[in-house]
């Protein structure tokens, strides 16, 4: 009987979003040990690989490179429409794209001026 009953049990449909979880993952932690993990991810998520986006900086395994993102942010998109843009990013992308800005600074200005300059 047990056997007949547990049979007729069904899990109910679930879709897990693995960006969801994450970004939820990212809130339970204590802040230092947020710190650390940010630390560590950052240098996995921003990549430089020759011939690919002009070998310039770019987010983890995706052609889109770290000045476009830094230089939509300084046009006013906020996170939430950058997230909304490029559906594969998360919030823990985004947040290396500005550690990155922040220690190469004159780099990412200078990519973002010489676009500008062909865009003229």
């Amino acid at each position: 009987m047990f056997f007949s009953s547990y049979t007729r049990f069904q899990q109910p449909n679930l879709t897990l979003n693995p960006r969801k979880y994450y970004d939820l993952g990212l809130l339970l932690l204590a802040p230092e040990e947020n710190a650390f993990l940010q630390e560590k991810l950052q240098n996995l998520t921003i990549q430089s690989t020759p011939g690919i986006c002009g070998s310039h900086a770019r987010i983890r395994n995706t052609r889109i490179p770290v000045w476009t993102i830094i230089s939509l942010s300084q046009q006013g998109d906020d996170t939430n429409e950058l997230l909304r843009n490029y559906p594969s990013l998360m919030l823990s992308d985004l947040s290396a794209t500005w550690v990155y800005y922040n220690t190469h600074k004159e780099e990412i200005d200078n990519l973002i001026a010489s676009h500008n300059e062909d865009d003229e």
